[in-house]
């Protein structure tokens, strides 16, 4: 077990070249896990949290967050796995639906374990319906003992897996300090992109340059590090939570962008059994023409908890520090206004006095519009319904909110940045006198050198605006809110 007093450490790795391979430990699970997919046992908030999966063959982060974090009991291993995806957003269909389809093809996790060198090494995939695959190497005809569970929540899906020792050689339980060749990749079938955390150069099979999964016997919940950014200022996040011995956490992170070099030092004591954040800004760190290269490493009392290699974030990936409550802007007159959501531009409130409306659009309002797309992988001449896409404007796409006031009135532009090869922007113009706004929206859905891998809009859907009573308005339906293709929007 840790000593009474836990000092955690996160500490910049050196910049002056890439660190080594990446490592993360595992610790004993504090409780019972039941296995359902939701992640939702305390004992998984005493575990260290790790992320900064990267695209394969690069050291640049990945575009959807893929996290995770390793438990132990007497008999198993167990792995938490959250993957991020857009919110709103259709997970494709996956094809595979026996063991041992192909199921890294589908939306998947896959996970590599090699407990001695040298020796063999063990692949697991599962895909976003919890079908598996398994062997060892490339070899598919070994199956192993290992339970899987998958769930869906709002901002992408998550599983839960089990995988005793046994199934992988071992007569029993690692001891404290042992370790093993360890990488988990992904499958993000709904950006195709595939995501490894160990810096890997070609493929997903390539064990000399897996990281390190370590032993340990304290438990210690260290969250995901996260980088955002207020205004031009870059905010650096955690949180740490205690178990039976209080913490003391001091952070040391080194970031690199254009306006420089910056290292980020907070500190913050957590008492036993309690869980603190803590953030520290680089003040006037972000520019928003290159991304950031972030290197660091957490320890506790002198041993290493995790330390991932150092990567570059690019800029559109760091996201506006978000609060809990939306933070409203308005455009209007003496008539009539409309709110939005400045960190995710949807649609808060729309009021008219002379009509008497008053529509409020619940605590988190309502997206602007939903985008049915289609990525035609083979044949662009046909698709099924489950290849189409449900893209939602919203926190994680918002590029820009601005406001101007000018000789037509008040003018709100809101832009949305859904794939690389999709924008949408949309202007809402409030005279300076009436009650009829002008709405605009600009799809620009790009062509691109290779079309079979485009991401194409085949349908625009304006969703209800199911707070706006229908007789609000009366006779003229577009005092507040436009008519198109008989949906208010």
């Amino acid at each position: 077990m840790f000593p009474l007093a836990i000092r955690c450490v996160i500490l910049a790795a050196a910049a002056a070249g890439e660190p080594s391979a990446p490592f993360i430990c595992a610790t004993p699970a504090t409780g019972a896990i039941k296995l359902d997919g939701r992640l939702d046992e305390p004992a998984w908030q005493q575990a260290v949290t790790g992320s900064d999966m990267r695209v394969l063959g690069e050291n640049t982060a990945a575009l959807r967050a893929t996290t995770f974090r390793a438990l132990t009991t007497d008999d198993a291993l167990y792995l938490g796995i959250h993957c991020e995806a857009p919110a709103g957003r259709a997970m494709p269909k996956p094809k595979a639906t026996d063991r041992d389809g192909p199921a890294f093809g589908d939306e998947a996790f896959e996970l590599y374990f090699q407990p001695a060198t040298p020796g063999p090494y063990y692949h697991l995939v599962a895909n976003v319906t919890a079908v598996r695959y398994d062997g060892i190497g490339m070899d598919g005809s070994w199956n192993g003992e290992w339970e899987v569970r998958t769930s869906t929540v709002q901002d992408g899906w998550q599983a839960e897996v089990r995988v005793p020792f046994r199934t992988l050689g071992l007569s029993g339980k690692p001891k404290p300090g042992d370790t093993w060749r360890f990488n988990i990749a992904r499958n993000d079938q709904v950006n195709r992109q595939y995501q490894t955390w160990a810096g890997l150069s070609a493929g997903f099979h390539e064990p000399e340059s897996f990281g390190t999964l370590r032993f340990t016997d304290g438990p210690v919940g260290v969250g995901a590090v996260k980088l955002e950014r207020r205004g031009r200022d870059l905010v650096l996040k955690t949180d740490a939570q205690a178990a039976a011995t209080a913490l003391k956490v001091e952070v040391d992170a080194a970031l690199r962008t254009p306006a420089g070099q910056f290292q980020l030092r907070p500190s913050q004591a957590v008492p036993a059994g309690k869980v603190a954040s803590l953030a520290a800004t680089a003040e006037r760190a972000w520019d928003g023409r290159a991304g950031v290269w972030l290197s660091y490493a957490v320890r506790a009392n002198d041993q290493a908890l995790y330390q991932p290699a150092a990567l570059t974030i690019p800029a559109k990936l760091i996201r506006p520090v978000r609060s809990g409550e939306p933070t409203a802007i308005t455009v209007a007159n003496s008539e009539v206004a409309l709110t939005f959501d400045q960190a995710t531009g949807r649609l808060l409130a729309a009021s008219n006095k002379l009509s008497g409306l008053d529509a409020r659009f619940g605590d988190a309002g309502t997206p602007i519009l939903e985008l049915d797309t289609v990525r035609y992988i083979s044949n662009p001449r046909f698709f099924r319904n489950e290849d189409v896409l449900t893209l939602v404007p919203d926190f994680d796409t918002l590029a820009s909110v601005s406001k101007r006031r000018g000789d037509e009135g008040e003018t709100l532009l809101i832009q949305h940045r859904l794939d690389p090869d999709i924008r949408v922007s949309l202007t809402v113009t409030v005279p300076k006198q009436g009650a009829e706004t002008e709405w605009r929206i600009e799809l620009d859905n790009r062509l691109v050198y290779q079309p079979t891998q485009a991401l194409v809009v085949h349908r625009v859907r304006y969703p209800m605006l199911s707070d706006a009573p229908e007789a609000a308005c009366g006779d003229q339906p577009h005092v507040i809110t436009p008519w198109l293709m008989g949906q208010k929007f």
